[in-house]
């Protein structure tokens, strides 16, 4: 990737597909919209190069915009600006041409401003009505029914605004209430489930105060459904049904969000050795399948792939996993794709106990040149398992074993991509099965000393694959 292609403009320019270029050249050639016709052949050349896959620089395009002249890079660099402008005023155009309800309001409020109010009015109430109507309201249907009625209620006359029950005001102040309350739980339960993953300082959760605020206001459900987080007298049973059972009434975003914490509840549950609870994630996983949950701008992460492969593999739901890393892959970062498969693959050989491909797999998750990604990290952990097992399983030494981690481990400490949480957790894992493997293999090797290894596990806050190494300890006792 040479300068150009690291420039704003390159980058603008790349976020239009080929509709989208056909619809910018010609605002480009409407005089209302831009009056410097060097941008056109700008756009011409950028198309030009893309589809010959020619790489550019401001001193090839300057040539091709002023054949014969001198290099002026004043001069260039204005033109690459006053392009990259165009870009982001024809992208605001088009947003614009999308969200028809903000551009009403637009017109509303110029209608405000050049005094025809019985239009502002008119206008303003068409948007309040057109936002009832719908059958589940977002938390962004509620601001704007609140600044809606409040614009109408700061401009209709002081007789009107004396009365004692004027509805604008008691919508909005009712529609003020429900945005309050949907973005602030959203907020408490995002805070609560920070807390429990990273212990910050400070972030104890306090909610009485607001639960007291709101009590016997009539609410969404789906804020209902977000304080039962905080009651610890209601069950993970009664939270997931009651969200099944409303999932109809509730917003999309907030479908989402109470799915994703009823899912770290399930996964916290089976930390703590409910091993029921992993058929109750997978259920859940496959709800928010079944409702496009786990999928956003197109995109799935590449936790939520990796856990649903992972869990589903482990109930032995193989017919499951085979169709879902079929199906759903595609929604991975490209550079993640063939990655993810051939992780999967590997999972499924090592956990279903095909010893009969574990050689070839080795070979293959060895020979791994990817960059470190979530996949790649994963496999790696993947390959650090199965040549354990092999020196669990047959006693012979494995010297390559220990080099291997130790050069994961390096590669690990440098990274900078990953939460240093997540990369300490791995870390602490590598480390541990070096520990293992040195204690095994030790001529005065003691089944005692694998006790003390039990008791460090045990007391380990947060070490990958925990489950795995207690049953390698337990192996070689």
């Amino acid at each position: 990737m040479n300068a150009f292609q690291k420039s704003k403009l390159y980058r603008l320019f790349r976020l239009l597909d080929e509709k989208e270029l056909d619809d910018f050249e010609k605002w480009l050639r409407s005089p209302w919209c831009n009056v410097n016709r060097k941008l056109i052949l700008l756009l011409k050349i950028l198309r030009k190069a893309t589809l010959r896959k020619q790489l550019l620089s401001k001193e090839i395009i300057f040539k091709k915009l002023y054949p014969g002249n001198s290099y002026n890079a004043s001069l260039i660099n204005n033109q690459l600006s006053e392009l990259s402008l165009q870009i982001e005023d024809f992208l605001k155009h088009q947003r614009l041409r999308k969200e028809q309800s903000i551009a009403q309001f637009f017109l509303a409020e110029e209608y405000l401003e050049r005094q025809q109010k019985d239009w502002f009015f008119k206008k303003t109430d068409a948007l309040i009505n057109e936002k009832k109507r719908k059958a589940v309201l977002s938390s962004e249907d509620y601001y704007w029914l609140n600044l809606l009625n409040k614009k109408i209620y700061r401009n209709i006359s002081a007789l009107e605004k004396q009365k004692v029950n004027s509805d604008y005001f008691n919508a909005a102040v009712n529609y003020l209430d429900k945005y309050y309350a949907l973005e602030k739980v959203r907020f408490l339960s995002e805070q609560q489930e920070r807390y429990r993953i990273i212990r910050t300082a400070g972030e104890e959760i306090k909610h009485e105060a607001f639960i007291e605020y709101f009590n016997g206001m009539e609410l969404p459900e789906a804020v209902e459904i977000y304080l039962e987080f905080f009651d610890e007298k209601q069950s993970f049973q009664s939270r997931k049904a009651r969200f099944i059972r409303k999932l109809p009434r509730i917003d999309f975003e907030d479908r989402k969000i109470i799915l994703l914490l009823l899912i770290n509840e399930a996964a916290r549950m089976w930390v703590k050795g409910k091993h029921q609870s992993l058929k109750q994630a997978l259920d859940l996983y496959k709800l928010g399948l079944e409702n496009n949950l786990l999928i956003h701008n197109s995109r799935m992460t590449a936790t939520t792939f990796a856990n649903i492969v992972t869990i589903a593999y482990n109930l032995k739901d193989v017919e499951f996993a085979e169709y879902f890393k079929k199906q759903y892959a595609i929604y991975l970062q490209e550079n993640e794709q063939e990655d993810a498969l051939n992780w999967a693959d590997a999972y499924f050989a090592y956990h279903i106990r095909r010893p009969e491909d574990w050689k070839a797999l080795e070979i293959k998750l060895s020979q791994w040149r990817s960059g470190l990604n979530s996949f790649s990290i994963r496999a790696k952990v993947l390959l650090i398992q199965m040549r354990f097992d092999h020196f669990v399983e047959n006693k012979n030494k494995d010297y390559q074993l220990i080099d291997f981690s130790l050069a994961f481990e390096k590669q690990i400490s440098r990274d900078q991509n990953f939460s240093r949480k997540r990369l300490q957790s791995i870390k602490r894992f590598v480390q541990f099965v070096r520990k293992l493997y040195k204690l095994a293999s030790h001529p005065d090797f003691s089944a005692v000393k694998m006790e003390g290894m039990e008791k460090a596990l045990l007391s380990d806050g947060d070490i990958r694959a925990r489950e795995w190494l207690l049953q390698k300890v337990e192996q070689l006792k």
